[in-house]
Protein backbone atom coordinates (compact mmCIF):
# COMPACT_ATOMS: atom_id res chain seq x y z
CA UNK A 1 0.00 0.00 0.00
CA UNK A 2 1.40 3.39 -0.96
CA UNK A 3 1.16 6.24 1.51
CA UNK A 4 0.86 9.93 0.71
CA UNK A 5 3.09 12.55 2.25
CA UNK A 6 3.53 16.24 1.85
CA UNK A 7 7.10 16.99 0.91
CA UNK A 8 8.60 19.27 3.53
CA UNK A 9 11.67 21.42 2.97
CA UNK A 10 14.34 18.94 4.01
CA UNK A 11 12.06 16.06 4.72
CA UNK A 12 12.78 13.46 2.09
CA UNK A 13 15.35 10.78 2.72
CA UNK A 14 15.58 7.40 1.14
CA UNK A 15 17.10 4.66 3.20
CA UNK A 16 17.47 1.37 1.41
CA UNK A 17 18.49 -1.76 3.30
CA UNK A 18 21.15 -0.66 5.77
CA UNK A 19 22.77 2.01 3.64
CA UNK A 20 21.81 5.66 3.50
CA UNK A 21 21.89 6.73 -0.12
CA UNK A 22 22.46 10.42 -0.91
CA UNK A 23 20.41 11.12 -4.00
CA UNK A 24 21.85 13.65 -6.44
CA UNK A 25 19.40 14.87 -9.05
CA UNK A 26 20.99 14.46 -12.46
CA UNK A 27 21.15 17.62 -14.51
CA UNK A 28 19.63 17.12 -17.93
CA UNK A 29 19.87 19.39 -20.95
CA UNK A 30 21.48 22.77 -21.38
CA UNK A 31 22.55 24.69 -18.29
CA UNK A 32 22.08 28.05 -20.05
CA UNK A 33 20.25 30.34 -17.66
CA UNK A 34 20.36 27.86 -14.78
CA UNK A 35 20.13 29.82 -11.57
CA UNK A 36 21.13 28.22 -8.28
CA UNK A 37 20.50 29.44 -4.73
CA UNK A 38 22.44 28.81 -1.55
CA UNK A 39 21.29 29.26 2.04
CA UNK A 40 24.34 30.53 3.92
CA UNK A 41 24.75 29.03 7.39
CA UNK A 42 24.98 31.59 10.21
CA UNK A 43 28.57 30.48 10.94
CA UNK A 44 29.72 31.38 7.42
CA UNK A 45 31.08 34.82 6.59
CA UNK A 46 30.23 36.91 3.54
CA UNK A 47 30.75 37.01 0.64
CA UNK A 48 29.56 33.60 -0.43
CA UNK A 49 31.31 32.28 -3.54
CA UNK A 50 30.47 29.61 -6.08
CA UNK A 51 33.18 27.55 -7.70
CA UNK A 52 32.00 25.84 -10.90
CA UNK A 53 33.88 23.19 -12.80
CA UNK A 54 32.94 20.88 -15.63
CA UNK A 55 34.40 18.57 -18.24
CA UNK A 56 36.16 21.45 -19.96
CA UNK A 57 35.68 24.65 -17.93
CA UNK A 58 36.39 26.16 -14.53
CA UNK A 59 35.11 29.59 -13.46
CA UNK A 60 38.22 31.51 -12.55
CA UNK A 61 40.40 30.12 -9.81
CA UNK A 62 39.45 29.20 -6.26
CA UNK A 63 37.25 30.49 -4.60
CA UNK A 64 35.24 31.11 -7.80
CA UNK A 65 32.84 34.03 -8.19
CA UNK A 66 30.88 36.00 -5.60
CA UNK A 67 27.19 35.11 -5.40
CA UNK A 68 24.45 37.75 -5.37
CA UNK A 69 22.64 38.33 -2.06
CA UNK A 70 18.90 37.65 -2.57
CA UNK A 71 17.07 37.81 0.75
CA UNK A 72 18.34 37.22 4.27
CA UNK A 73 20.79 34.32 4.11
CA UNK A 74 19.90 33.34 0.50
CA UNK A 75 22.43 33.94 -2.30
CA UNK A 76 22.08 33.27 -6.03
CA UNK A 77 24.19 32.76 -9.14
CA UNK A 78 23.29 32.17 -12.81
CA UNK A 79 25.57 29.64 -14.48
CA UNK A 80 27.06 30.46 -17.88
CA UNK A 81 26.14 28.17 -20.78
CA UNK A 82 29.69 27.03 -21.52
CA UNK A 83 29.90 24.29 -18.90
CA UNK A 84 29.61 20.60 -19.79
CA UNK A 85 28.55 18.33 -16.89
CA UNK A 86 29.06 21.10 -14.32
CA UNK A 87 29.55 20.66 -10.59
CA UNK A 88 29.24 23.46 -8.03
CA UNK A 89 30.93 24.12 -4.70
CA UNK A 90 29.78 26.91 -2.37
CA UNK A 91 32.41 28.53 -0.15
CA UNK A 92 33.19 31.43 2.18
CA UNK A 93 36.60 31.99 3.74
CA UNK A 94 37.93 28.53 4.69
CA UNK A 95 34.53 26.77 4.65
CA UNK A 96 33.01 24.94 1.68
CA UNK A 97 30.11 22.69 0.76
CA UNK A 98 30.42 19.98 -0.25
CA UNK A 99 33.87 18.97 0.96
CA UNK A 100 34.32 16.49 -1.91
CA UNK A 101 32.86 16.31 -5.41
CA UNK A 102 30.59 19.29 -6.17
CA UNK A 103 26.79 19.26 -6.30
CA UNK A 104 24.97 18.85 -9.61
CA UNK A 105 23.18 22.13 -10.49
CA UNK A 106 19.38 22.10 -10.63
CA UNK A 107 17.61 25.13 -12.14
CA UNK A 108 16.19 27.24 -9.28
CA UNK A 109 17.64 24.64 -6.91
CA UNK A 110 18.02 25.78 -3.31
CA UNK A 111 21.07 24.26 -1.62
CA UNK A 112 22.48 24.24 1.86
CA UNK A 113 25.67 22.58 3.07
CA UNK A 114 24.06 19.13 2.75
CA UNK A 115 22.98 19.58 -0.89
CA UNK A 116 19.75 20.26 -2.77
CA UNK A 117 16.93 21.00 -0.32
CA UNK A 118 14.21 22.35 -2.60
CA UNK A 119 13.26 24.61 -5.47
CA UNK A 120 13.58 28.32 -4.64
CA UNK A 121 10.47 30.45 -5.09
CA UNK A 122 8.24 27.52 -6.03
CA UNK A 123 5.74 26.16 -3.55
CA UNK A 124 5.57 22.38 -3.64
CA UNK A 125 1.90 21.44 -3.89
CA UNK A 126 2.49 17.89 -5.09
CA UNK A 127 1.37 15.50 -2.35
CA UNK A 128 2.61 12.22 -3.83
CA UNK A 129 6.26 11.61 -4.60
CA UNK A 130 7.57 8.69 -6.63
CA UNK A 131 11.01 7.45 -5.65
CA UNK A 132 13.29 5.71 -8.14
CA UNK A 133 16.34 3.78 -7.08
CA UNK A 134 19.02 1.87 -8.95
CA UNK A 135 20.00 -1.22 -6.98
CA UNK A 136 23.70 -2.00 -6.75
CA UNK A 137 24.45 -5.38 -8.33
CA UNK A 138 25.70 -6.84 -5.03
CA UNK A 139 22.43 -6.18 -3.19
CA UNK A 140 19.75 -8.82 -2.69
CA UNK A 141 16.45 -8.90 -4.59
CA UNK A 142 14.32 -6.88 -2.10
CA UNK A 143 14.72 -3.11 -1.75
CA UNK A 144 12.83 -1.13 0.88
CA UNK A 145 12.14 2.62 1.04
CA UNK A 146 11.84 4.29 4.41
CA UNK A 147 10.74 7.91 4.03
CA UNK A 148 10.35 10.28 6.95
CA UNK A 149 10.21 13.97 7.86
CA UNK A 150 13.63 14.92 9.23
CA UNK A 151 12.25 18.28 10.42
CA UNK A 152 10.27 16.64 13.20
CA UNK A 153 6.89 16.73 11.46
CA UNK A 154 6.27 13.13 12.46
CA UNK A 155 5.48 11.69 9.03
CA UNK A 156 6.82 8.36 7.85
CA UNK A 157 5.66 5.91 5.20
CA UNK A 158 5.95 2.78 7.37
CA UNK A 159 7.87 1.33 10.27
CA UNK A 160 11.50 0.39 9.60
CA UNK A 161 12.64 -0.95 7.14
CA UNK A 162 9.89 0.78 5.14
CA UNK A 163 7.84 -0.40 2.19
CA UNK A 164 9.16 -2.90 -0.33
CA UNK A 165 9.79 -1.15 -3.62
CA UNK A 166 8.35 -2.41 -6.89
CA UNK A 167 10.98 -3.70 -9.33
CA UNK A 168 10.99 -2.06 -12.75
CA UNK A 169 13.62 -4.48 -14.10
CA UNK A 170 17.27 -3.74 -14.88
CA UNK A 171 17.95 -3.10 -11.16
CA UNK A 172 15.46 -0.18 -11.15
CA UNK A 173 12.82 0.13 -8.41
CA UNK A 174 10.10 2.61 -7.54
CA UNK A 175 7.67 3.35 -4.73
Amino acid sequence: MKKTFTHLRKGLMLIAAIMIIGVDLAFAGSIEGTKVYFEKPAAWSSPVNIYIYGDRDVNNSWPGEAMTPESGSIYSFTLPASYVNPRIIFNAASLQAPSGEGFLPQNNGLYDTSGLIGIYGVEDTETVKTLYFTKPAAWGPSIFAYVYDSNGGGGENAVWPGLEMESLGDNQSNN
